[in-house]
């Protein structure tokens, strides 16, 4: 009996309990309320964390593809200046070449003067040529706008997360596409490109040089230096209007030497028209002394059984 008594006991206390607890959610109903506000926040706070994440994860995508292709423009760039600087070299290397066959064999003093002064001038070029540091400065300046686009981007995402799942997803899409578009330009065939152009520029400047000596040697005394002087009003003439496009598709220190290298082409130029006018007038003067001594001779033998007629 006394046992059953405990039994109950208990039972009851449970059913108060249980009353109690019923009682207490009747009388708060506000307590489920702040419950259910508190999931929702929690939610909506780990949602925007999550966005933040992707989108951060978007931005450093897309900052290093940016630095991916500013890196890779900045190798095309130097890459172009390396082989238009190739390209100087062996046109150059041509005129030094030529001009110290001719300042052996020029029979002209102004021809052989112009010749050596060929070979100075464009040695000095040639070393000016091979002090450039290329590109360096540039690619500073590429990777610092890339880095200031990037961390804009990321401020803009910032103040206006996407606000699902699928505007996320474009986002990541796009800047996976403006990616694949940037890297396309100046990509590392480029180089592949520009040095098969290099080594064919290189065998074209031997073979004209060949050409050009083979041409020259056949010659001898006022034929060699008209010849000689000739082709050096015609390559000049080529180099000036090279160079001046040269110019204007590069800057820094490249742009500063073709700029220079372009001054001194037209006073070459300017000095080998001057040249060859001496020699064609020359060589006129020479033709008239030559008509006359021969007019005079005619004249004299015609005249030769009339010793009565004057001269």
């Amino acid at each position: 009996m006394r046992k059953l008594s405990i039994v109950t006991a208990l039972l009851l206390c449970s059913a108060g309990l249980v009353a109690a607890q019923e009682t207490g959610r009747k009388q708060n109903p506000a307590t489920d309320q702040n419950r259910t506000t508190n999931r929702q926040n929690q939610n909506a706070n780990q949602d925007q964390a999550n966005r933040n994440a992707t989108t951060d994860r978007t931005t450093q995508e897309v900052r290093e593809s940016v630095g991916r292709s500013s890196t890779s423009g900045a190798n095309s760039s130097r890459g172009l200046e390396s082989h238009i600087v190739a390209c100087l070299t062996v046109e150059n290397q041509g005129e030094v070449e030529i001009a110290k066959m001719a300042s052996q064999k020029a029979s002209n003093a102004e021809v052989k003067s112009f010749a050596q002064q060929m070979v100075k001038d464009h040695s000095a070029f040639l070393e000016k040529l091979n002090r450039l540091n290329l590109g360096e400065a540039r690619s500073t300046a590429t990777d610092a706008a890339a880095t200031a686009r990037a961390d804009a981007n990321t401020k803009a995402d910032r103040t206006n997360p996407p606000s699902t799942k699928s505007d996320v997803s474009t986002t990541a899409t796009d800047a996976n596409r403006r990616s694949t578009t940037t890297g396309q330009v100046g990509s590392s065939g480029d180089h592949g490109d520009y040095s098969q152009l290099t080594q064919i520029k290189q065998e074209m400047g031997k073979q004209c040089v060949q050409s050009a000596q083979r041409e020259l040697g056949q010659k001898q005394g006022k034929e060699f230096d008209k010849c000689y002087i000739g082709s050096q009003v015609g390559a000049h003439m080529h180099m000036v209007d090279a160079l001046t496009v040269l110019s204007r598709h590069t800057s820094g220190e490249l742009q500063q030497a073709i700029n220079d290298g372009l001054e001194t082409s037209q006073q070459h130029l300017e000095h080998a028209k001057q040249i060859a006018k001496q020699l064609e007038g020359s060589s006129d003067s020479g033709a008239d002394r030559s008509s006359s001594a021969s007019e005079r001779k005619s004249f004299d033998k015609a005249n030769a059984g009339n010793p009565n007629k004057n001269n």
